[in-house]
């Protein structure tokens, strides 16, 4: 039964690891997925904005087509941020005022080079993080662009390899 457990535990750590990197620059921990998020939550600033502009009380449809794991992604912490609109999403309704529009989705994750700070330095490991998608806000009845953006952003920072 100990042995079990073992391998078990083994297995769960080698599962777990790849999603607990962190930045160890300036002290404090950063894990991909927290950089994700704040790119994301904070791309979406602009188009809030614009549905304030149109009318919080008209109604809006999200449309993707062939959504994947990273358009899921994105759906998701846009329907969170838009939450207090008029927003459908897999759902025909014929009082839609614009179409929220989201495609071409990259999430990408890189870790470019590892270099030592010194001859007997730390390695550090040099990684990149890019989001990139098209949004786009289309009046349904004239075919009105109200706002369109190709949004492209990347951070990049080195973190010490441990072990």
């Amino acid at each position: 039964m100990r042995l079990f457990s073992a391998i078990a535990g083994i297995i769960v750590i080698n599962l777990i690891h790849p999603f607990f990197v962190f930045s160890q620059s300036n002290n404090t921990p950063v894990r991909n997925l927290e950089i994700f998020d704040r790119i994301v939550d904070s791309s979406f600033n602009e188009l809030e904005d614009r549905l304030v502009l149109a009318g919080r009380e008209k109604i809006y449809a999200l449309k993707i087509d062939d959504a994947n794991d990273m358009d899921d992604y994105i759906i998701e912490k846009l329907r969170r941020k838009i939450s207090r609109f008029n927003v459908i999403y897999e759902t025909s309704y014929d009082s839609v005022f614009a179409d929220i529009k989201i495609d071409s989705v990259l999430l990408k994750t890189v870790y470019n080079k590892i270099s030592t700070r010194n001859v007997l330095g730390d390695k550090m490991l040099d990684r990149e993080i890019a989001v990139q998608y098209h949004i786009s806000l289309i009046e349904r009845e004239n075919g009105n662009v109200l706002y369109e953006e190709n949004f492209d952003e990347t951070f990049s920072d080195s973190f010490r390899l441990e072990g």
